[in-house]
């Protein structure tokens, strides 16, 4: 005869339903227990932690920083390459009012600031700098008028009369310091006196030369010598010029004395027949067309000018960020510090 399976008494099942209830207690209790021990929103740690993920949001950001437009010790702006692809270099904002309590924000480009931390009571910027001193020439300035060229000899002087086709004129180069960039003529002198009656005309030119030292027909500035101004001595005249600049060192000029008809002789003028050298004379009747230039021969002259040279050397600091020191602290979480290196080291105005 085959029995069936005992089942549990009423005594027996209360008692495993009580032991049942004291497990669950247990395992719920320490649930909750756990559940405590959990960083809350508010707690320190998660403060901390918070904290800790702005400051490395902030230092991924200005790693790569490639020029700053405002450094203060609670905001930066800077450029960043570009991060949303429209080939565009992008601009990070970050500040704060520097009253305790405020929000942290990170502007992005041209949005809107967005509070990334609240209650802060620090936020502190410092910039570390490297400098490179750099000479550099100064500014090119022009001197004070001096004789540029001139030739006083006397050994057998002579009159030269200007007619109109037969014209007289002095090659020169200037006497300048080996740091000139350019120069200038601001007048010239000469011996003169009328020939004949005075009523001719002759034109002052200051022109370019040739490669043999003589006139082109290129005309720098001219002014004219009324045969009225003068006597029937020898005179030394004196013109002034204000457009013959920016000539280049060793560049050599030609004063030319030229008739300006068809007239009478219209000046006599001192030049010296035994030395030289740079007198300029015409060939008769071509009226200019055809030059000599004379080595032992010169004209009494004298040209006056300004040369300009380089200023004082000027010393430039100039200024790059190296790395960005960031503390960091909000109401219940410890202070945090970072350094952060700025790999590009874009060059600022200034410390």
């Amino acid at each position: 005869m085959t029995t069936g399976a005992r089942g549990l008494t009423l005594a027996e099942l209360l008692v495993s339903m009580a032991l049942m209830t004291i497990v669950l207690g247990g395992i719920a209790s320490a649930l909750v227990v756990a559940s405590h021990a959990l960083p809350g929103q508010c707690s320190p740690a998660a403060a901390a932690l918070q904290m800790s993920d702005v400051a490395d949001r902030i230092a991924d950001d200005l790693a790569y920083a490639q020029s700053f437009t405002q450094r203060s010790s609670t905001a930066v702006q800077f450029v960043v390459p570009d991060r949303d692809g429209d080939t565009l270099p992008d601009t990070i904002r970050y500040a704060w009012s520097g009253t305790a309590g405020d929000p942290l924000t990170r502007q992005y480009k041209s949005g809107t600031a967005v509070t990334i931390l609240e209650g802060v009571q620090q936020f502190n910027l410092a910039y570390d700098l490297r400098t490179e001193s750099v000479v550099s020439a100064g500014a090119p300035q022009e001197g004070a008028e001096y004789l540029l060229s001139s030739y006083t000899g006397a050994l057998d002087l002579r009159d030269y009369s200007i007619q109109w086709d037969n014209w007289i004129g002095q090659y020169f180069v200037p006497s300048l310091p080996p740091s000139a960039i350019s120069w200038r003529v601001t007048r010239v002198k000469f011996w003169a006196r009328a020939s004949g009656l005075p009523v001719e005309l002759t034109w002052v030119q200051l022109r370019t030369a040739s490669s043999d030292r003589k006139p082109t027909s290129t005309v720098l500035e001219e002014v004219q010598m009324p045969e009225l101004t003068l006597t029937l001595v020898y005179v030394l005249k004196e013109f002034s010029f204000a457009n013959v600049s920016g000539l280049t060192p060793g560049q050599g000029l030609c004063l030319v004395l030229k008739h300006s008809g068809s007239g009478a002789d219209s000046a006599g003028i001192l030049y010296d027949d035994n030395q030289g050298p740079g007198l300029l004379y015409t060939g008769t009747g071509d009226r200019g067309a055809n030059w000599t230039y004379d080595v032992g021969r010169s004209m009494q002259y004298y040209v006056y000018g300004r040369v300009v040279t380089p200023g004082p050397p000027q010393t430039t600091t100039r200024y790059y960020v190296t790395g960005v020191r960031v503390a960091l602290a909000g109401k219940s979480a410890p202070r945090v510090e970072t350094s952060i290196r700025v790999v590009n080291t874009p060059e600022v105005g200034g410390p």
